[in-house]
């Protein structure tokens, strides 16, 4: 849905794209379905055990509102 808002008709990355990655701490891109997945496979693992009432942001490391 925000892919309008992220791409250039052109294909390029439009400036709120290119905005959003320069304050992303992780990775230089945007996010994927993939890293929200990944944060779900730890959660249902045994790995997270010890891990009670958080909140965990897969944002890379962007806050706030756009």
């Amino acid at each position: 849905m925000a892919k309008p808002y992220l791409v250039e008709k052109d294909g390029s990355a439009s400036a709120l794209q290119t905005g959003l990655i320069a304050q992303t701490r992780a990775g230089g891109r945007l996010g994927a379905p993939e890293d929200v997945a990944d944060a779900v496979l730890l959660l249902v693992s045994e790995k997270s055990r010890w891990i009670t009432g958080q909140w965990i942001g897969v944002n890379g490391g962007l806050t706030g509102a756009v």
